[in-house]
Parts: structure tokens; C-alpha cells; sequence
């Protein structure tokens, strides 16, 4: 196993920067009353590799007034699996999860060395990365990822997450904005939320406010609980709103609509 941790000398809600580049991973955050400094432990089960070498060369500690955590890797992925196919004196190589660097010569390499000759398979375990942190109640979450799942529990004052393929789970937050390519988004509950994907479904269990969701062939589902306004938008997925009677007697208003997936509001909403 390879860790770091630090926690903060600054007492109080704080905003957290948290990001995993070029490897996988996972960032974990929770808001605790119990917590007076924040505190972020970031680990990986590997001692050597691109992982562990990812969180001995990552950005830890405090910045202009930010707890940042930032690790970089390579781009590995969760692993590498290459294929070597030699027929006819032609090798053909199909590799997923990694890049290849070197030549190609009849010869399975895996980060310049030489496995095996001939056809042959190669597996690279790459175990992911941990950012583990716990904030005091009300602070900033700011996520940045490839294909790292973000998850958090407590209330926040504000979370703003960016990944390509990860999940984006918050439990509460007063402010939430979500961004994602295949990424599912679920909110537990917030005032205002802004989430985007392509294809990644979107689920919010209460919104106090306003909602804005939007996504190519995700689904979407909302339930309001105050009298803001809900606007769910997707090309080719369902889109399914519901709203409280209290949510309905203080004027929610819903605007829905997919160009070819079903519809579904509450009635008695404004349009």
C-alpha cells in the first residue's frame, strides 16, 4: 500500500479541490459535524506501478486558501490487457486500458519489458486510487475526473463536478452543477441543481428550487419538494417528473420535453 494524508490547520468549512487525471479512482467526501479541520487521505493498494507512483507525486495540501488534492498518472486506466497475434509472419497487437510504447516485434512488452514471444496475452493489474476526505459541514466540493466515481455525504454548501465517465453521487448540497459524458448523476436532495450528460441517467430525489437538466439519451428523473422551477430536456430518454402537493400549492413549474422518449409530469404543476 502506498498513502499520504493531511489535514488542515484551518478550522471551519473549507473548499476542497479533488482530482484524478489520467488514472482511475475514486473521490470520497464526507461532511461531518464531528469534524472541526478537514483531513484528506489519498492511497492505493499498489507499493510500485503507475499507481503508486500517481499519489507519491501528487499535489497535497493547501493553496491560496484551497485543500487541494490533485494526482496525475498516465492514462493506464484500471489495467492493461494486450493481445500479441503473430500468423503468417505478421503481428497484430490489440491492447485496451493502456498505451503501448516501443516496438513491436513478435514479442508481448509491457512497459519495455519483454514478457513473452509469439502470440500471447498480458495482463497488468493497476489497483485505483483512493481520495478520501472528511470536511467540516458546509463546505465546497470541487471534482475533476476522468473515469473516477465521485461520491459524498453530508451537507455541503456547494458541489461542482466534472468527469468523463465516472458516477457522481451527492447526498445534499445548497448548490449543485454536474457535468458528465456516460456518467450517471444522482442528487439525494438540493436547493439548485445544473446537471449535464450525453448518455449518463440523471436522478434527483428533492429539489428544494430550481432544476436544470439536460442529456442526449440519459434518462431523467426529479422530484420537486418547493415551488421552483424544473426544466428537463433530453434527445432519446424518458423523462420523469414528479412533485409534492406542497411543492404544487407553492407554484412548481415544469418544462419537459425528448424528442422521441416518454414524458411524464404531475398535473396541477404550471407549464
Amino acid at each position: 500500500m502506498t498513502s499520504r494524508h493531511f489535514t488542515t490547520d484551518q478550522p471551519g468549512a473549507i473548499v476542497l479541490s479533488a482530482s484524478i487525471l489520467g488514472i482511475h479512482g475514486v473521490i470520497t467526501v464526507d461532511a461531518s459535524e464531528k469534524c472541526e479541520r478537514a483531513s484528506v487521505t489519498i492511497r492505493t493498494d499498489d507499493e510500485e506501478g503507475p499507481a503508486a507512483e500517481a499519489v507519491r507525486t501528487a499535489e497535497l495540501g493547501m493553496n491560496d486558501g484551497t485543500l487541494v488534492a490533485q494526482v496525475t498518472g498516465e492514462d493506464h486506466g484500471s489495467g492493461i490487457t494486450q493481445s500479441v497475434f503473430t500468423r503468417g509472419g505478421r503481428t497484430t497487437v490489440i491492447q485496451s486500458g493502456g498505451t503501448i510504447r516501443g516496438n513491436v516485434t513478435g514479442v508481448t512488452i509491457v512497459d519495455g519489458q519483454v514478457i513473452t514471444g509469439g502470440s500471447g496475452t498480458v495482463v497488468q493489474h493497476i489497483s485505483p486510487v483512493e481520495i478520501t476526505v472528511t470536511v467540516p459541514l458546509n463546505s465546497t466540493v470541487i471534482s475533476q475526473s476522468d473515469s473516477s466515481a465521485l461520491t459524498t455525504t453530508g451537507p455541503l454548501a456547494a458541489v461542482s463536478a466534472d468527469t468523463q465517465s465516472g458516477r457522481v453521487e451527492v447526498e445534499r448540497a445548497q448548490n449543485l452543477r454536474a457535468s458528465t459524458m456516460s456518467g450517471a448523476v444522482s442528487i439525494g436532495a438540493a436547493v439548485f441543481a445544473r446537471a449535464k450528460t450525453m448518455s449518463g441517467a440523471i436522478h434527483v430525489s428533492a429539489l428544494v428550487r430550481d432544476g436544470y437538466l439536460d442529456t442526449m439519451s440519459g434518462r431523467i428523473q426529479a422530484n420537486a419538494v418547493g415551488g421552483g422551477l424544473i426544466q428537463a430536456h433530453t434527445m432519446s430518454g424518458a423523462v420523469d417528473v414528479t412533485a409534492t402537493p406542497q411543492a404544487i400549492q407553492q407554484g412548481f413549474t415544469v418544462r419537459a420535453s425528448s424528442m422521441s422518449g416518454h414524458v411524464s409530469t404531475p398535473r396541477g404543476c404550471a407549464r
